[in-house]
């Protein structure tokens, strides 16, 4: 609804139209992903005119302000905590679809945001991942196992103890990887294109 102000009225922005879109009140019932997503994470340079979200009580397409709304059905249901995690395996979903950018850069990236997450949303994100395509999940499988490998490896080379990465932690982690891992069919091998250098197992989780 646009504002109205002393020069007229104001026309909202686009987060204002995603958080109305996206929330009951203070309950979210969707989140944003596509290409206006992809963009704010720092995947593509592309600015799209128009905005997918992912919602459990999709609408008709909508326009608001001249950027077209596209709704998509989720596939679970999911909390607030959820939303962060799913618009990365989103990323991930696309990765191959993301315009102006290459997948080595794309994984790159969101290794990073990765690495930013903590031990419950590492375990989390990789629950998530099961409501997938076989193909994501393998490349979520993959990128966590890499980013998990840093983790220790810093942690070793500091001799440090980091709560992150305690026992408790890698137990339920190697869990959750085994039975991502478990749920792939052995014969079949997922053609991503991501040099070995980015994602030095990505031949474990049969991904070429």
């Amino acid at each position: 609804i646009p504002k109205k102000t002393a020069f007229g009225e104001l026309k909202p922005s686009q987060n204002e139209v995603v958080k109305n879109l996206t929330y009951n009140k203070n309950t979210p019932i969707g989140y944003e992903s596509g290409l206006s997503l992809f963009n704010s994470l720092g995947l593509t340079t592309q600015m799209p005119n128009q905005v997918t979200i992912v919602t459990s009580k999709p609408k008709s397409y909508k326009n608001v302000v001249n950027t077209n709304y596209k709704f998509i059905k989720s596939r679970i249901n999911f909390k607030k905590r959820d939303i962060k995690l799913l618009q990365l395996l989103d990323a991930l979903k696309n990765i191959k679809l993301i315009p102006d950018s290459n997948v080595d850069d794309i994984i790159k990236n969101i290794k990073t945001h990765l690495t930013n997450l903590s031990s419950k949303e590492l375990i989390r994100i990789l629950t998530l991942a099961n409501n997938y395509n076989p193909s994501t999940r393998a490349l979520v499988g993959a990128t966590i196992s890499d980013v998990i490998s840093n983790r220790k490896n810093i942690e070793d080379a500091n001799k440090t103890t980091d709560m992150n990465i305690d026992q408790n932690f890698r137990q339920k982690i190697n869990y959750e990887l085994t039975r991502l891992k478990s749920n792939l069919n052995p014969m079949s091998s997922y053609n991503i294109q991501v040099n070995e250098s980015v994602l030095p197992n990505k031949y474990y989780w049969r991904i070429n």
